[in-house]
């Protein structure tokens, strides 16, 4: 964590943007280019109930950054009563840019159904008011039909039958069911006999008789609340290979605690045998999963454990005599078709073999083992291999809606995916030969991995660029899971800033005219508003789509500042992605331990060129951005070596010569 007290002028990597006064800025700094993508296409589901979430789709929806959002419903009830006149206005959640949600809890579900059961007819329109200017935007409004009801007794039509496994995928024909999320869920509710495979007898003398069993329903078509799926899970059949016959039939659970149900059906069901088929070759590392599949896994919210017994060797890449492995691994429920294992230093492979330090080869005989409610399932042994590769750090960078929002500030929102590119091959440059792993989707096949935010603003208040909110320096990376971003109470309580990320707006500190609310601070540069001015809204046009598509996928400092237009544009995108980028970068270099990992400092103690780790005064704007000759900003020697020891790689130093960090 940067570990930078809060006085007169703050160092580091917390950069307070406050102090001086503002210029004047040259022209309106109010106008938006926003409002025009704002547009409204479509809405789910067509039947409404008490507590329905009502989304409404289209394009340009804006977080509060930018906006305050709500939905007017605007027509004609007409019921068993007659018709009414209706009118509903609800605070809306923006849930994407292209998403929007509404809750008709019961107070709007009377004003919007006067009459109860019944047709709504009329038009959905989406208002929102600019935080900025105070403005009201209206993009055209979209013609709707609703159909009330204040209950929904669910229609039966098939169900699928035959063979199936634990925790397979079922399909459901069926139509009016809910769609849980508030307004309760639909149930598929089993009563009959099983009769396990090693029982003789038919199933009406021997077996399991139960009644009521019930597993929740999976809407397919939410639009129109017809078809379903549901899992077929141990909480139904248990976990032994077996038939079922019986009936079947589907409850609808209301959220007033109400319950319609179908007619019941016949139904009979034989569940295979579980069995093991297969690991993943390529492994994983510390803190990732290797992966086993085979057929009728069990766990999860629904119960059981499903674990891999292993009996082999581990082959280390180092050479060496192989080491003896006998172990059972608890797995974590994937699916039934996949279970995994977590590669954890206190798990069992981690008492054998040092996985941070080695990789190499297993090689075994694994047995599946299940086991629930005193019932326990084993399947023969089958031969099978995976790598446990070197360490690494996956690091999950997690861009914002609000943070895309505020681009919109810079002119830029129509280049965010550019942009991203750019920032990103920025820090992944800084940190080539080292075993760092940027992504941009939530990683699925690591149970450990750090998160940076990057948000619009900061909202510690402060006005800071970047911030590493994890709890103390972690030297040697021991975490591997560190979040900077969100809040956390330790760093609040001892008198740091609570909440970490990178914060976008902070970055007009360094002009000379930031928006308002914002001020110019001691690092302040013209060079700043000679790259950003000409694409600001009130000072410039904002970069369109049209313009994004012609950016290079490699962008030169040479012709920046500019003043041809697409120069401008290329500029403002490679300008700002190395100004994120490098921060991103210090500010994940942090959270490995960064700098100083075996004292109490936390930025290089100097203030020498381009180095990155150095505190936030000493890495001017000309340098983060890589201009005039300045930078770029780079690891520098014992930075890199640190890193290079705690992540190692088999890929080479790309710089011959990395300059001292003293």
């Amino acid at each position: 964590m940067t570990r930078t007290r809060l006085f007169p002028l703050v160092a580091g990597a917390m950069m307070v943007v406050g102090g001086l006064s503002c210029s004047d800025p040259p022209g309106s700094l109010l106008e938006e280019d926003w409002p025009g993508q704002l547009a409204v296409s479509g809405f789910y589901p067509r039947m409404v109930v008490p507590k329905t979430g009502l989304v409404i789709s289209g394009a340009g929806f804006v977080t509060g950054q930018l906006g305050t959002t709500q939905v007017r419903l605007e027509g004609t009830f007409s019921g068993i009563g007659g018709e009414a006149a209706v009118r509903v206005q609800i605070l809306a959640e923006v849930v994407s840019s292209d998403a929007l949600r509404v809750v008709i809890d019961q107070s709007r579900f009377q004003a919007l159904c006067p009459g109860g059961d019944g047709t709504f007819d009329g038009r959905i329109a989406v208002e929102v008011a600019s935080v900025r200017t105070n403005e009201i935007h209206r993009p055209a409004p979209l013609a709707v039909q609703l159909t009330c009801r204040r209950q929904l007794i669910p229609r039966f039509t098939s169900l699928m039958s035959g063979n199936a496994s634990l925790n397979q995928r079922l399909l459901v024909k069926a139509s009016d069911l809910l769609l849980g999320d508030g307004e309760g869920r639909t149930y598929l509710e089993a009563s009959g006999c099983f009769l396990t495979a090693n029982t003789a007898g038919r199933c009406l003398d021997v077996g399991e008789e139960f009644s009521g069993r019930r597993v929740p329903v999976e809407v397919t078509d939410p639009i129109n609340r017809v078809d379903g799926a549901f899992v077929l899970s141990t909480a139904l059949l248990g976990i032994q290979a077996g038939e079922f016959v019986g009936s079947v039939k589907l409850i609808n659970a209301h959220a007033d605690g109400s319950e319609t149900s179908s007619e019941s059906q016949a139904w009979t069901l034989q569940q295979d045998p579980s069995y093991l088929a297969d690991v993943d070759f390529e492994g994983s590392s510390l803190g990732g999963y290797v992966d086993f599949y085979g057929s009728g896994f069990i766990g999860g919210e629904n119960g059981g454990l499903t674990q891999v017994a292993l009996v082999g060797t581990f082959q280390s890449d180092k050479g060496g005599e192989p080491t003896p492995l006998d172990v059972i691994l608890v797995t974590d429920y994937d699916s039934g078709v996949r279970a995994r294992y977590v590669l954890a230093e206190d798990g069992p492979i981690g008492g054998v073999v040092n996985l941070r330090k080695d990789s190499g080869m297993v090689d075994a005989a694994l047995t599946l083992r299940l086991s629930k409610d005193g019932q326990t399932v084993t399947t023969p042994p089958i031969m099978g291999s995976f790598r446990i590769r070197p360490v690494r750090q996956v690091v999950y960078v997690n861009f914002t809606d609000n943070y895309v929002d505020t681009l919109a500030r810079f002119g830029l929102k129509a280049a965010e995916a550019t942009v991203r590119t750019h920032l990103l091959d920025r820090a992944r440059a800084l940190f080539a030969g080292i075993g760092v792993d940027f992504r941009t989707e939530l990683p699925t096949d690591y149970a450990l991995f750090s998160q940076i935010d990057v948000l619009g603003v900061d909202p510690n208040g402060l006005g800071l660029m970047g911030y590493d909110n994890s709890p103390g320096k972690d030297t040697g990376n021991l975490r591997l899971y560190d979040r900077i971003g969100g809040v956390h109470a330790v760093t609040q309580q001892d008198g740091y800033p609570g909440y970490g990320g990178i914060f976008l707006e902070s970055f007009f500190g360094f002009s000379n005219h930031p928006p308002p609310g914002i001020d110019p601070h001691p690092g302040r540069s013209i060079l700043f508003d000679a790259i950003f001015d000409p694409v600001r809204p009130g000072t410039g046009t904002p970069v369109t789509a049209a313009e994004v598509m012609a950016v290079p996928a490699v962008i030169s400092a040479e012709e920046c500042p500019a003043t041809e237009r697409a120069a401008q544009v290329r500029c403002a995108v490679f300008v700002l992605a190395n100004l994120l980028g490098g921060t991103m970068a210090h500010e994940v270099a942090h959270s490995l331990g960064l700098a100083d990992p075996d004292g109490g400092e936390f930025h290089n103690n100097g203030d020498e060129a381009n180095r990155l780790m150095d505190s936030g005064f000493n890495r001017p704007f000309k340098e983060r951005a890589e201009l005039f000759g300045s930078g770029p900003e780079i690891f520098c020697r014992e930075n890199y070596l640190y890193l290079r020891e705690i992540l190692p790689t088999d890929i080479p130093d790309p710089e011959a010569d990395r300059p001292p960090c003293f």
